[in-house]
């Protein structure tokens, strides 16, 4: 399932995300909504205890605005720093650091399909 901005996280419930899948919905700017926040907090909260970056569950159903960006903010450190995260072909950091240091990523599915092919 190819997410982009132009879905901004509209996923079926009967999906299950990958974690590939979720760092692509999570390039899109803004805070995440509805399922896309739903799965977030559920992988964060998986994630506890395993790595620095998850130190305590989270309240999935928070509408804390600044909880949720932390929780954004944490899975993206995670990536961007742990050496036990993956590394996802076609997630590409710009090189730049958003607020609280939160690194930025896109997708670049042309370098996607490059590796690949």
């Amino acid at each position: 399932m190819a997410l982009n901005d132009s879905n901004k996280g509209n996923i079926p419930k009967s999906n299950y995300m990958t974690t590939k899948q979720l760092l692509i919905a999570l390039t899109a700017s803004g805070l995440p909504k509805g399922e896309l926040k739903e799965e977030m907090f559920k992988f964060y909260n998986s994630m506890v205890g395993k790595s620095k970056f998850f130190p305590k569950s989270e309240n999935p159903k928070t509408g804390c605005g600044s909880c949720i960006q932390r929780v954004k903010t944490s899975i993206w450190k995670w990536y961007h720093t742990d050496e036990k995260a993956p590394s996802y072909k076609g997630l590409v950091f710009t090189g730049r650091l958003a607020a609280h240091n939160i690194p930025v990523y896109i997708f670049d599915d042309a370098k996607s399909a490059k590796q690949e092919g």
